[in-house]
């Protein structure tokens, strides 16, 4: 039983590129490499494939990721209130700064 080669396949999908396509491809892949993003070609083809803007999603997932997810974020980076704030269940709204 023969097994999938995704290598195989991703070469083969960016073979298929046309000249204008495989410019764009170069050039995000290069931009999402140097950001440091896993599997840069899978995002590059991906948004240039289908269309979406992946380069754009990257860099919002990785800011969403370091300011508000990672253990040792600070609640107040993400909530304009600080900690108070975030944990305040009554009262007006706060408007953003």
């Amino acid at each position: 039983m023969s097994g999938f080669d995704h290598a195989a396949w991703l070469a083969q999908q960016i073979e298929a590129l046309d000249p204008q396509q495989r410019q764009r491809f170069d050039s995000l892949a290069a931009r999402l490499r140097a950001l440091g993003a896993d599997d840069p070609e899978e995002w590059a083809l991906s948004d240039v494939t289908e269309n979406i803007a992946q380069l754009a999603r990257f860099i919002l997932l990785r800011r969403l990721w370091r300011d508000c997810i990672e253990p040792q974020a600070q609640v107040s980076t993400c909530h304009p209130g600080g900690r108070a704030a975030a944990g305040r269940t009554t009262g007006r709204p706060r408007s953003l700064p």
